[in-house]
């Protein structure tokens, strides 16, 4: 009975919110992993508008100049793909710098937004609690742009941490990946895709992800662009929400690997990297992990019941123990997800409780019936 119920909870919304804190918990004692090399975002942050405070107004929005010439700079270094993770809606005060924009976008393997939903997916959730609006880019950039993509990522409880989009197998798996096409078709680099049920696996917290600010790249020479863009994936974006269309267009999102939130375009970054080093941490399916786990409690179940409790209570716990430091390995080396391990300690001391009771109540109880009834005294075993 604890086996079956524990195996039907753990596909519950409580169940994997237990998952999540588990998570939570193995990203807090694994170290931050080497970020990659092939990845790199070109930001729009806080040092952008520091260093570029006398030319912007905090109530505007970033000037298309500077986007344009940064544009400029990143696709003459030759990336292996560039990535607009930011919208460029329709602009009335610069055509001069949409028409490089527009040539820019153009001239090399560049993805854009496409202001659309995925297939199967509904409106995401930001940090309010309220399903987030998209403005598309102008019609002029998307079509310059070789491929438009929905740049949504998967909410469960709030956080980011599976790839997969959508679970509707009848929509290909490749299309309910964010980012996949661009990488495959475009990018021209090898992508290993991953399972249908696999997990982000973050590097680390936010700003482990190299990150340039687009006021160093204005001032970048041919070299220094090509050494930090030549051959790479390259995501454009905003790394800050206090001014213009950052605060406007983008949000910072709950990721299990810290408590900080992480900006859009950091996570988008996270899962390039993933499909490029194929490092997503494999999941089964959730009829999988549950038999798995009825399974696992059966034998600790099975045990507790055939050994005395002075034996099983420390043989339960010692299991469950190191079940635990298997799954944090397997997690942090392996790359693979074992389920239920909060469960299974749950398990382990109704399972103690449930073997005292059977040993030290029913079998005795038992050995007196039999006592009376046969004159036979039932053997203590």
């Amino acid at each position: 009975i604890i086996s079956f119920l524990l195996s039907i909870y753990y596909r519950t919304n409580d169940g994997q919110r237990m998952e999540l804190s588990t998570m939570q918990q193995f990203y807090s004692f694994r170290p931050t992993r080497e970020p990659p090399e092939h990845v790199v975002i070109a930001s729009i942050d806080e040092q952008t508008y520091a260093d570029l405070h006398e030319q912007i107004s905090v109530r505007d929005k970033f000037p298309r100049a500077y986007t344009a010439a940064a544009l400029t700079r990143i696709q003459s270094a030759g990336p292996a793909l560039l990535i607009m993770d930011l919208k460029l809606p329709r602009e009335r005060d610069d055509p001069a710098s949409d028409a490089i924009i527009e040539q820019q976008i153009r001239s090399r393997p560049t993805s854009i937004w496409s202001g659309e939903l995925p297939a199967g997916e509904d409106a995401p959730i930001g940090l309010s609690g309220f399903p987030s609006i998209t403005i598309p880019s102008d019609e002029r950039f998307i079509k310059a742009a070789a491929m438009q993509l929905s740049m949504w990522t998967k909410h469960r409880f709030g956080y980011r941490y599976e790839i997969v989009l959508s679970e509707d197998q009848k929509i290909p798996l490749d299309k309910r990946i964010v980012l996949l096409p661009a990488l495959r078709d475009l990018s021209g680099l090898p992508v290993k895709v991953p399972g249908e049920y696999d997990l982000i696996n973050y590097y680390g917290p936010r700003g482990t992800i190299t990150k340039v600010s687009l006021s160093r790249i204005l001032k970048m020479n041919e070299a220094e662009a090509k050494a930090a863009f030549g051959g790479k994936v390259v995501l454009m974006g905003y790394h800050n929400l206090d001014h213009g269309e950052a605060k406007q267009d983008k949000d910072e999102f709950h990721v299990p690997v810290s408590a900080a939130t992480m900006y859009g375009v950091e996570i988008h970054a996270t899962i390039a990297a993933n499909l490029l080093d194929g490092s997503a941490i494999k999941r089964l399916p959730g009829e999988s992990e549950s038999a798995c786990l009825y399974l696992g409690i059966l034998f600790l179940t099975v045990a507790a019941l055939a050994l005395r409790p002075e034996l099983s209570i420390p043989l339960v716990l010692l299991a469950s123990g190191l079940y635990h430091v298997l799954a944090y390995y397997t997690f942090s080396t392996s790359l693979v997800w074992l389920p239920g391990v909060r469960l299974v300690w749950i398990a382990a001391l109704l399972i103690s409780i449930a073997g005292m009771f059977y040993h030290y109540l029913y079998l005795k109880r038992l050995g007196r019936v039999w006592q009376d009834t046969f004159d036979f005294e039932l053997e203590e075993r």
